[in-house]
């Protein structure tokens, strides 16, 4: 019996070492090129939307959509930077509108209600804000911007609920939001490198060495590349050429990250490696090798790496990450919890805590941190619709058929609660990043013995990827 078309395709192996070190080097140039080119920079980001909604109303499985919106998560800050001729919300959109075609073209058997339950208890408070705002423009945009996040998140979540990718679709994942990445360090370097010898670094975030863009939202990427960087090493255990460009993007990203004065990136990502090693390192067998590869990591990063940079930046970085003050955050989210108390049932509605805060407490400064935002504008149903998100983080770690997934699946939660804590969700990165830690992680299929059919690879295929 020969083997069907779709079986075949599965078939293969990941990209050669060469392809990769292309792509990610291309990518390099096109992040810089397009700092330079808003047609460039438009260009791609169109280029990227449409190609996705190309996949989700042509593709059969989702091995090949799925790669695509990590892709657009990483662009997002590469197309800011850049500032393309496209809305501000380009990134949540747009991958709302790819995953929502795909999903009526392929209704879920198994629907995740959680995540229904979490967007629709956001819906009530906007009734509040509609009597406030008289101006339907600057209505649009309140709503926009603190309604276009959660929508994503809800949209990720319940598409990528319980879906299978396999192992060839998942390396391409790891690839394709790696090359973003890689545009976006490359950027803050030649920005960095442009300053010349007699610039003098503050103790604060630098928006010149984070490419003119917010160092806040560039660290939070890179250190989303260092977590992506080192997930890279464990899958490419087997071939020492494929892991160097995880192991030397780890300490790329690092490096640059470090450089924006932000501290978001370093600890979400030096946090988020932490927890995936729990994970992986349970098993005997990789306690060995996962060590090694920590002690390597660390004791360059922490021991060469970091007094290296320091010393570049006059001794002015540590002095940044000696100081543990949370600018003012905490000082937001306290009077977000006070405003929560006051309008208990609704909140101040959707978008409103900023003025009621300044009204109410005197205190400036959009919230940074979305649990606490959640609370004030949306009152007891935004506390819910918390516990919902929360339960559907905890069920989707319990679920995890293997040490590598469970790794998988703890450190993008990880990724996607801390950026919410840090940068509430001005990106698309937390949504999808909740999304993508939901899928299943499945081995490649076998080539067809004689004799065997169709549905006994079908059945070998369901096995989760234990051997990465």
């Amino acid at each position: 019996m020969r083997p069907s078309s779709s079986i075949r395709k599965r078939e293969g192996s990941p990209p050669r070492p060469l392809v990769i070190w292309t792509f990610l080097g291309g990518h390099a140039v096109l992040g810089v090129g397009m700092k330079y080119s808003l047609i460039l920079a438009t260009g791609h980001a169109l280029l990227a939307f449409l190609l996705g909604l190309y996949l989700a109303a042509t593709a059969r499985d989702a091995g090949k959509l799925i790669p695509v919106v990590g892709y657009i998560m990483t662009s997002e800050v590469l197309w800011r930077m850049s500032h393309v001729a496209l809305f501000w919300e380009f990134g949540k959109y747009s991958t709302s509108a790819i995953l929502l075609l795909w999903i009526m073209r392929h209704p879920t058997p198994r629907p995740n209600w959680l995540a229904l339950i979490y967007l629709l208890l956001l819906i009530p408070s906007v009734i509040i804000t509609c009597f406030s705002r008289s101006d339907f423009t600057h209505l649009r945009q309140i709503l926009s911007f603190n309604l276009s996040g959660p929508f994503a998140l809800a949209v990720c979540s319940f598409c990528f609920y319980r879906m299978n990718l396999q192992y060839l679709d998942f390396h391409r994942l790891l690839v394709m939001m790696l090359g973003p990445l890689v545009g976006i360090a490359a950027t803050c370097s030649l920005a960095t490198l442009s300053l010349g010898a007699g610039y003098k670094f503050g103790s604060q975030s630098n928006l010149d060495t984070s490419g003119g863009f917010g160092p806040n939202q560039v660290s939070a990427l890179l250190g989303l590349g260092m977590l992506v960087a080192f997930l890279w090493i464990f899958v490419e255990k087997s071939d020492p050429k494929l892991r160097l460009p995880g192991v030397i993007l780890i300490f790329y990203f690092f490096a640059q990250s470090a450089l924006t004065f932000s501290r978001t990136g370093i600890y979400m990502g030096v946090g988020t490696i932490v927890v995936a090693s729990l994970c992986l390192l349970r098993d005997p067998e990789r306690l060995l090798y996962g060590t090694g590869i920590l002690t390597v990591l660390f004791g360059v990063g922490y021991l060469l790496l970091f007094p290296a940079l320091d010393q570049f930046t006059g001794r002015k970085l540590s002095v940044r990450f000696a100081d543990t003050g949370l600018s003012h955050r905490e000082e937001i989210a306290r009077a977000d919890f006070d405003l929560a108390t006051q309008h208990p049932f609704l909140g101040v509605g959707v978008g409103m805590a900023q003025t009621a805060r300044l009204k109410a407490l005197g205190i400036e400064g959009a919230a940074h941190t979305e649990f606490t935002r959640m609370l004030a504008e949306h009152g007891v149903l935004g506390a819910i619709s918390l516990v919902a998100l929360l339960v559907m983080g905890i069920r989707t770690a319990l679920a995890a058929a293997t040490k590598y997934e469970m790794a998988w699946a703890a450190a993008l939660l990880a990724y996607s609660l801390l950026f919410m804590t840090v940068s509430g969700m001005r990106l698309v990165a937390p949504a999808t990043t909740m999304g993508l830690s939901m899928l299943r992680l499945r081995k490649p299929q076998p080539r067809l013995a004689a004799g065997r059919n169709v549905a006994q690879v079908n059945h070998f295929s369901e096995a989760s990827i234990a051997d990465l």
